[in-house]
C-alpha cells in the first residue's frame, strides 16, 4: 500500500509527465517544495516498488503498467492528498 507521501510524489511525476516527456528530479522537488535529496530518496523507494523507471543520472518515467496502476491509485485517493 502506498503512503501519503508516495502518492504525492507519484501524482507530481504523473502531472509533470502528462505530455509524455520524462521528468527531472529537480522538477519534482520544485513542485512538491522539498529538497532534491528527499526526492532522490523517495525516487529510490518508488523504483524498488516498481512504480517508476529511472536509470542512474537519467530522468523519471512511468512504465505503461505502472502508469495505469498509478493513475488508479493516485486518482482514487487524490482527495486524501
Amino acid at each position: 500500500m502506498l503512503t501519503k507521501s508516495q502518492k504525492r510524489y507519484l501524482f507530481a511525476i504523473y502531472r509533470l509527465g502528462q505530455n509524455g516527456r520524462p521528468v527531472k528530479s529537480t522538477e519534482v522537488a520544485s513542485v512538491l517544495g522539498v529538497t532534491k535529496a528527499s526526492t532522490v530518496k523517495m525516487t529510490q523507494k518508488l523504483i524498488d516498488e516498481g512504480y517508476i523507471i529511472k536509470e542512474p543520472y537519467r530522468e523519471i518515467t512511468l512504465s505503461e503498467v505502472s502508469l495505469i496502476k498509478v493513475s488508479l491509485t493516485v486518482f482514487s485517493s487524490q482527495k486524501n492528498l
